[in-house]
């Protein structure tokens, strides 16, 4: 099954992926916290799939 979206929606869902992953990345310190660096890596992950969902 494959996943269709709308573009606009998925164009603001990267948006706010990647505002949230500088969040992260800030707060982390470096990876150093755990929590963080987990937002981090999930974040980076919706935001990439998302992104080339949106590039199809």
């Amino acid at each position: 099954m494959e996943f269709i979206a709308n573009p606009f929606a998925l164009l603001a869902i990267t948006i706010i992926g990647e505002v949230f992953n500088s969040s992260m990345l800030k707060v982390s310190k470096g990876f150093i916290k755990l929590l963080s660096s987990i937002g981090v890596v999930i974040g980076m992950g919706l935001t990439f799939y998302c992104f080339f969902n949106l590039l199809k």
